[in-house]
């Protein structure tokens, strides 16, 4: 069903259910005993007729649909047979009538409905998700069972089937509450739109069997109440979720993720039967239930302090350097960030770091390979440890290596750089050959406070500084303010660049295939800058960018960027509709405090649903001002727009952060992924990451997917979203819709192959 015809199902129940609430309202008599009839087979045939319309197109929710609209046929037949079919009076099995028989079908067919629906959601659950299932039933049971036995005890001592017989309509609406509860718990908890109606449906419809129940036992049951209203409740709401239902995944930003409270209320719903079972007679079965559900609870806390024990074991390791055992960036920045906060600095007492990058490295890769270059780095991380024990040494990536200098005025800087020149420059023997390598070092001071951003800061200068030895070949070089305005061909570069970003066919999207590891279908693009220098070529990101972001033109860059994928969304959608694109944002983009009012009007004018534009934030970025940017963040999130964490694993990562930042994915760095099948450390890194983020209800990306293997890997995992050179390279948006839009004989034709 379209908008339209969703809105005119949705007003066609409604209108149908204040009907019957207008006619049992009216005075007793025989025309408006007709008219109650009448309104009841109406609202339950309308509600039944809208749910198996709304199964009609192929979708994640045609089965869904299809049975709780075949539960509701039934549950409408039996109305039908009751008023106006005399054939339908007894002879049903167990002594039961023809319209009970049909109106019992809402029950079972109704529970496989609500599964399909939680297994649909929540897609292959895992252990947690099963074991908070087992416990929200359990739980639910033992209260389902002692409100029976408070409201109807002298049926307690007849048999399991009279119980049911006399109980099938209260049993069935407390079934249904209880089995909605439990779906909601495989899915994660995510209580949306669809899940409050049907909870709100089948909560009210529960109210009103418990009360049939009670009228039914002493004789006083009538049609033409207000218990009418009360049990049409269930498929009224079910038909409104069936013609307002979201797309699946939509609607992130208005869910509450109520993983943890329905459990732990059911939890605490166990041990006050418990308890009640120590004062007063309770069923036995009742005391079961809720003994098992108080297990089910020790199992999963059990499981979630080893899944916290994992997980801060993986995070020790991601801050060490796996080649060569030294701190990694993340750890130096967090030790950068602990000195400068536990002393500030002065000049007495400087915060000094040392940025190395070896000389003559790539010759050893390029004459022994690889395996001999990580040899070399290994030994001299040894080296540096040994000649600079007071200091933390740490390899940033490739033959880059950072030393931060204690606070004692006993050693400075420069006279440390010298001396670990020395040693690195040692003949050392790699595959029995004699190789010497030197170290050009950028040394960078910091004399006084500098906000928040003192880590990246001292980076920054030590690495403008590096740039500076290198080019003059110096051995080491301190940072001196006038430094920043970079070489000359740096400054020719990013005026070039500035030029660029006032023309109009020289900065390109290009856009990388997001895909299902286990189906191999695509799921999104990510979009990646191109420059097409008119002299230079087409150049990749690592040219440009972060020359850009010093500079201050990422807002600008990003704001095409942009604007290109929101256009090229536009043009994917009516060749896909459930395809998402991802905008990689920096931290001067979320401080700009107009960005989501920009978002919102670059999607207003293709007219757009926000949930198909995902942005990408990095660790680091949200760090250098947390609260402005959990602001901004909050404001996009709020729009239904898409978030996702970048680089997870690389920057300043915190279980804190993951618990208030709103994003709904995190994006596994592909630092983790590339030695994933070689490494336990990887493996472990991954598989807890995975987890946690699930336990999390968030989706993971992993990028960075060379071969097969490792896809295969990931896929196996529960990785939800895969992306790397094996699953697709990056193209531009003319090449990708031409490939989407071109009949695809089976296999598909792959996206173009661009680097």
């Amino acid at each position: 069903m379209n908008v339209a015809s969703r809105s005119l199902a949705a007003a066609a129940v409604a209108a149908s259910w204040l009907a019957l609430l207008v006619v049992v309202a009216l005075p007793d008599g025989a025309v408006v005993r007709q008219l109650q009839e009448v309104a009841l087979v109406l609202v339950t045939t309308t509600s039944a007729v809208v749910t198996l319309l709304a199964a009609r197109p192929r979708g994640p929710y045609r089965t869904v649909w299809l049975l709780l609209g075949l539960g509701l046929a039934g549950y409408a037949g039996g109305f039908v047979i009751q008023f106006w079919v005399t054939a339908g009076e007894g002879g049903g099995p167990g002594g039961l009538n023809w319209s009970d028989v049909s109106s019992l079908l809402l029950y079972p067919l109704a529970y496989a409905g609500l599964l399909a629906l939680a297994r649909q959601r929540a897609g292959r659950p895992d252990s947690g998700s099963v074991i908070e299932g087992a416990l929200v039933f359990t739980g639910a049971s033992a209260v389902a069972l002692v409100a029976v036995a408070a409201a109807y005890p002298e049926l307690l001592t007849g048999g399991v089937l009279s119980i049911v017989y006399a109980l099938a309509y209260p049993v069935g609406g407390f079934t249904l509450l209880l089995v909605t509860l439990t779906g909601l718990s495989l899915a994660g908890g995510r209580l949306d739109r669809l899940w409050l109606l049907l909870l709100a449906g089948f909560g009210l419809m529960t109210v009103g069997d418990a009360f049939y129940g009670l009228a039914a036992i002493s004789g006083r049951f009538r049609y033409g109440t207000y218990l009418d209203v009360l049990y049409t409740a269930g498929p009224v709401f079910v038909a409104l979720a069936a013609s307002t239902a979201p797309a699946l995944g939509a609607a992130a930003a208005r869910q509450w993720r109520a993983s943890s409270t329905v459990p732990a209320v059911m939890t605490l719903t166990a041990l006050a039967v418990l308890v009640v079972g120590t004062r007063t007679a309770v069923p036995p079965v009742a005391v079961e239930a809720a003994s098992l559900s108080i297990v089910l609870a020790v199992l999963r806390t059990t499981q979630l302090f080893a899944q916290g024990r994992a997980l801060e074991r993986s995070r020790e390791q991601a801050r060490t350097d796996e080649l060569t055992g030294l701190a990694n960036r993340r750890h130096l920045l967090e030790a950068i960030t602990a000195s400068a906060r536990r002393v500030p600095p002065s000049i007495a007492r400087p915060l000094e770091l040392l940025l190395m990058d070896l000389d003559g490295f790539k010759e050893v890769n390029d004459s022994l390979g690889h395996a001999a270059g990580d040899d070399l780095l290994a030994h001299l991380g040894r080296v540096l440890r040994a000649e600079a024990p007071d200091c933390l040494v740490a390899r940033l990536g490739g033959d880059e290596f950072a030393v931060l200098l204690p606070r004692d005025p006993g050693i400075g800087g420069p006279a440390l750089a010298a001396r670990l020149r020395v040693a690195v420059a040692q003949p050392t023997l790699v595959v029995s050959t004699r190789v010497v390598v030197g170290v050009s070092t950028g040394h960078a001071a910091l004399t006084g406070p500098d906000g928040d951003r003192v880590a990246h800061e001292m980076l920054r200068r030590a690495d403008t500084a590096l740039y500076r030895a290198k080019d003059a070949g110096s051995g080491c070089v301190s940072w001196e303010p006038g430094m920043d305005a970079g070489s000359r061909d740096r400054l020719t570069l990013l005026s070039e660049l500035r030029l660029a970003l006032l023309a109009d066919d020289q900065i390109e999207a290009w856009y990388q295939p997001k895909t299902d590891p286990r189906s191999g279908r695509v799921l999104g693009f990510e979009a990646l800058v191109r420059w097409r220098h008119p002299v230079r070529g087409l150049l990749l990101p690592g040219d440009f960018l972060a020359a850009a972001e010093r500079v201050g033109l990422l807002p600008e860059l990003t704001r095409i960027v942009l604007a290109q994928a929101v256009d090229f969304l536009a043009q994917l959608l009516p060749a896909s509709s459930g395809l998402h694109v991802a905008v990689n944002l920096g931290a001067p983009d979320l401080l700009d405090v107009d960005l989501p009012a920009t978002v919102s009007r670059l999607l207003a004018a293709h007219d757009l649903p926000a949930r198909h534009l995902r942005l990408e934030v990095t660790e680091t970025v949200v760090m250098s001002d947390p609260e402005r940017i959990t602001a901004t963040l909050l404001a996009l999130r709020a729009m239904g727009v898409g978030l996702s964490l970048d680089d997870y694993g690389t920057g300043l990562s915190s279980l804190g952060y993951l618990r208030v930042l709103p994003v709904d994915e995190l994006k596994i760095d592909r630092s983790f992924i590339k030695d994933l099948l070689t490494d336990p450390a990887c493996a472990l890194i991954v598989s807890s990451t995975i987890g946690l983020a699930h336990d999390l209800q968030l989706r993971v990306v992993a990028e960075g997917v060379e071969d097969q293997p490792t896809l295969e890997a990931l896929a196996d995992a529960g990785c939800d979203t895969v992306q790397g050179w094996h699953t697709g390279r990056p193209a531009a948006a003319a090449d990708i819709l031409q490939a989407l839009l071109l009949p695809r004989p089976r296999p598909p034709v792959p996206l173009p192959a661009v680097g």
